[in-house]
């Protein structure tokens, strides 16, 4: 037998009066498994709650890949074209412009690279779109959070590389090979 009990105090202090109540009436009933509506719910979501857990984990982790490789890929871009911003420097551009010419080219990668994603996600919205709850399967206000987030990650990733590229020293960069 179930028996449910809808209260407005704390389920706590309500659990031993439903069970004197039940005793008074039956002494051979037992009471066992008493929980609260609350904590139903929870052991009902505690899949989704773990897969949502786990898959936040990774998109962190792809994030904070994602923000390896840039950094890698406009570090080496500075290294290679030390030279051309030493010229530069050396005919009267400023630190800003250089910056702003290292963090260009990285937008433009990671803009590229957003358009290819969210074309895909956009073809293949069909075949997830079982799997949302009420959801779209192409909610613009996710898509704008994961845009904003990457613009956000690619600026902090280029930022330390276009610093090293505006502090190029024009003589020695004249001078390497």
């Amino acid at each position: 037998m179930v028996l449910h009990v809808r209260s407005a105090p704390r389920a706590a202090g309500l659990v031993a009066l439903i069970r004197a109540a039940v005793q008074k009436l039956d002494r051979t009933v037992p009471i066992v498994d008493v929980h609260t509506v609350r904590d139903e719910i929870d052991r009902t979501l505690l899949r989704e709650r773990l897969v949502r857990t786990v898959t936040s984990m990774f998109g962190g982790l792809a994030l904070l890949l994602a923000a390896t490789g840039l950094y890698g890929t406009v570090s080496h871009g500075v290294v290679r074209r030390t030279r051309e911003f030493g010229i530069r420097i050396a005919v009267g551009a400023g630190p800003g412009r250089i910056r702003g010419l290292v963090l260009r080219d990285a937008a433009a990668w990671v803009v590229a690279g957003m358009a290819t994603g969210l074309t895909a996600s956009w073809l293949l919205s069909r075949t997830v779109s079982g799997l949302l709850f009420s959801v779209p399967a192409v909610d613009a206000l996710s898509v704008a959070i994961a845009s904003g987030v990457l613009i956000v990650t690619t600026f902090a990733a280029a930022l330390i590389p276009a610093r090293r590229a505006a502090r190029v020293d024009p003589v020695s960069a004249l001078r390497m090979q």
